[in-house]
């Protein structure tokens, strides 16, 4: 009986860590098809966004935090980048996926 838990346990965490990795995948992905025109590939900005990597917002902030600037947007006064000429856009994505991308932009963008 011991050595069946052993091997469900064994398998809730190759299952778990699966969830992981296709989360970071999706994550990545998420951020190639709607941050990186703006942002860069690797977060280290463009002409029409800053750089997410290294940046205090990011770095000094909650994923609550940076989720909801990812889906509402920020610009006029609360612009943190005047020099970008652009405002960062709401309603590219959904609560989920913004969440998912705070976190992306938070933890393995920075690496």
């Amino acid at each position: 009986m011991k050595s069946v838990g052993i091997v469900l346990a064994g398998g809730i965490l190759i299952v778990a860590m699966g969830v992981v990795s296709a989360f970071a995948a999706d994550a990545a992905g998420l951020y190639a098809d709607k941050c990186s025109v703006c942002h860069g590939p690797n977060g280290e900005g463009a002409q029409t966004g800053p750089a997410l990597k290294g940046d205090d917002f990011i770095t000094g902030h909650t994923v609550e935090e940076v989720k909801q600037v990812i889906l509402n947007g920020r610009g006029g006064a609360d612009k943190l980048h005047p020099e970008v000429p652009l405002d960062m856009p709401g309603g590219l994505v959904t609560e989920e996926e913004a969440g998912q991308l705070a976190k992306y932009v938070k933890e393995d963008l920075q690496k």
